[in-house]
This record gives C-alpha cells, structure tokens and sequence, in this order.
C-alpha cells in the first residue's frame, strides 16, 4: 500500500462525518516522551541536517528542522514518517544498501498508523497527518524512477483542500504548502501540464518592500506557477508573458544585495566562472528567476529569434549556479532549472558539463534525475 492507495478511496467529507477512532500509537499521552532506539536517533540527526533542509528551503522558520522534530518526541507516526524518508534517502546513497530495510519497515508502519489518523478533528492531528503525508509521498517519490510523479502527493493535495490550507496559513501548514508547492511545480515541468492548484488558488499576501530571502523565493515560485499555467493550459490564461516578465523585472529591482551573488574564480573552457551565495534561498530563487526566462522566452519554442541572447544569458546563469559549490539543498533543487539551461544552452560542451551535474546529483544525493536526462537524450537526438 501507498498514500495513493490511502488516499484515492478517501472522502473528505465522509472522513468529517464519521472520523475513523485514532489508534492507540499514532501519538504519545501528553508529556510522554517517545520510545527510542540508537537507530531512531541516527535517522532523527541525520534528517535534521539532511533532508529537512531540502523540505526548508524557502522557510525562514525551519519548521521540518525544529517544529517537526519537536513533534517527533510525543508522535510515533512523525518518528517512523520520519525515519521512513531518512532511511530511503540513505539507502538511495553510494553503499546504502544496508538502509532499504529499515526504510520499508518505518514506512509501513507509519503508514499504518496514518490510516488511522484519518478524519481526526483535532487541531494537532490534522497537521501531524498533513505532515506524515508529506514525508511519506516525498519517501515515495524519490524512491520512484518513474516520470509519473503527480500521484504521490494527491493525498496531500486532498487534506490541504478539506481544510483551507493554502498561502495564507500559518506555522506548519504553511510550510506544508509551499512544500506542496514545489513538487506540484516539478511535476509540472516534467509532464508538461498545468498545476493542479492554479497560483490565482494560493491566496498569497505579498508585502511591499519584502526584504526576507525565504519569501521573496516563494514570491518566485508563484512567478513560475503562473507561467507554468501560460505555458500549458489548454484555455487562454489571464496572465500573459509580458506580464508575468514585468513582474518577474519588479522582483528583481526589489532584491536586497545577498539575492545577488558574487562571483569569483577564473572562467573554465566553457567560460563558467563560479558564483557563492551567502544564503541557500537566495541561490535556489535566482535558479527560479533565471528558469522563469528560459519558460517563457523559449518554451515551448523560442518565442522570437532577438531573445536568443537572453534566453544564452539566463541558460549560463543557471549553468555557473550549478557548477558552484552550492549546497545539497540547492543542489537537488536545481533538477529543473539545469534541464532547461542544458536544453537550451548552445554548444555540445556546455551541454554535455550540465548532463553530467544532472548525472551527479542521482549518483551522489540520491534524487533520481534519470528522467530529466532521457529527456536531454531525446531532444538531442531529434536535433542531431
């Protein structure tokens, strides 16, 4: 079973009416602590500087670092979601092997309790159960080496609609959105098909003059959902390129000076000199803003031949992004925006030295770009 299984057979509104009876271990009595183990630890401290930061990447309140991990002490169903994405994150590693079983054995217990869980009013349940679902799909998809991604998260795309989460809400439900996010954002890419949640959905609240890394990579998120939704849906959109450009140009100018970058180092053969970011946010929005440009410039044709030079300046952008010594949240993050600069880039070289950073991040961070790079194969083939 999988949360798509769970889920698919799951009425929100039936959930409501007659809440299934919570079992006896999805949490602790208050004030009790949870059971530990020595492996239980291990996979608790390396999610807290391992895979939480991929979750928190544009979160200035670290909540799957902090607040998760809070949580974790008085929830079995947070310990082994946890430990489940822990563990298949490590087993996915160079000589990893030795975690596929303990990944398997949290996950089916976590998703037993979760089937519980279900249709619990409480407050803290139904963040906890948003929260489980998350790590479980994410366990999920990168455990998958399938292109089809979109199933792993309805389960959550399900429990944010029953109760109105949405980019407005507060503490761990909101970091759950924009989790949601991301990952609706990369399948879309991947499948070349509109959001799920339309961004015009998201209820988003921007402030004048934000200066705060973590949100203005969220305000840049919502720029991409938007023209992901230009890009492919099937009906005329209210947004146009041009305008979704003009604002993309008003977000930039409202950058303070550590969105910029410094770049530093010798250029390579290929003329890709290096670039250091203070914060991770920063360098992961700029991935954002420059993939923006290649969507809307060259997708899915270049869109008029004066943007070549535009569209070969925010290609190599990406490119020198990628090629620095960034962070393996940012690293595993940039998996789309180096797909489009590696498709659009000119020169097999180019080309090939952003194959080869795709190749890297599977081998050596576990998050499956094999899909990503068939892809480059097939459109380099079709334009031999």
């Amino acid at each position: 079973m999988s949360t798509w299984d769970l889920f698919k057979t799951y009425s929100p509104g039936a959930a409501e009416a007659q809440p299934m009876s919570p079992s006896p271990t999805d949490s602790q009595p208050s004030g009790t602590s949870m059971p530990l183990t020595s492996e239980i630890v291990h996979l608790l401290t390396t999610y807290q500087t391992g895979v939480a930061t991929w979750m928190d990447l544009f979160d200035r309140e670290c909540t799957y670092q902090r607040e998760v991990l809070r949580r974790c002490t008085t929830s079995e169903l947070l310990v082994y979601s946890v430990c489940a994405f822990t563990a298949k994150h490590l087993s996915l590693l160079p000589s990893g092997e030795v975690w596929a079983n303990p990944a398997g054995r949290y996950y089916s217990k976590a998703l037993q309790i979760l089937i519980s869980c279900i249709g619990n009013r409480a407050a803290a349940h139904q963040e906890d159960t948003l929260t489980s679902t998350m790590l479980l799909s994410s366990y999920e998809m990168i455990a998958s080496q399938e292109e089809e991604h979109s199933h792993h998260f309805y389960g959550a795309m399900l429990l944010m609609a029953n109760r109105g989460v949405s980019a407005s809400s507060a503490g761990v439900d909101l970091a759950n959105f924009w989790i949601y996010i991301r990952h609706e954002i990369f399948v879309a890419l991947v499948n070349e098909a509109p959001l799920q949640i339309s961004p015009d959905k998201w209820n988003v609240r921007w402030r004048e003059g934000e200066t705060d890394e973590h949100m203005l990579g969220n305000q840049v998120l919502w720029l991409v959902g938007r023209a992901i939704n230009v890009l492919y849906w099937k009906e005329p959109a209210s947004d146009t390129r041009q305008d979704i450009l003009a604002d993309a140009a008003r977000w930039k100018q409202s950058l303070p000076a550590s969105f910029h970058g410094i770049k530093y180092g010798e250029p390579d053969d290929h003329e890709f000199c290096k670039i250091y970011f203070a914060l991770p946010a920063a360098a992961a929005a700029m991935l954002l803003f420059h993939l923006l440009h290649l969507l809307l410039l060259a997708e899915p044709t270049v869109q008029d031949s004066s943007h070549i030079p535009e569209i070969e300046h925010h290609a190599s952008e990406i490119a020198i992004i990628g090629l620095s010594d960034i962070c393996q949240c940012v690293r595993n993050f940039s998996v789309q925006a180096l797909f489009f600069a590696a498709k659009h880039i000119t020169g097999i070289g180019k080309k090939l030295k952003l194959w080869n950073v795709l190749v890297d991040i599977e081998v050596h961070l576990g998050f499956s770009t094999r899909s990503r790079i068939k892809r480059l194969e097939q459109l380099l083939a079709a334009s031999a």
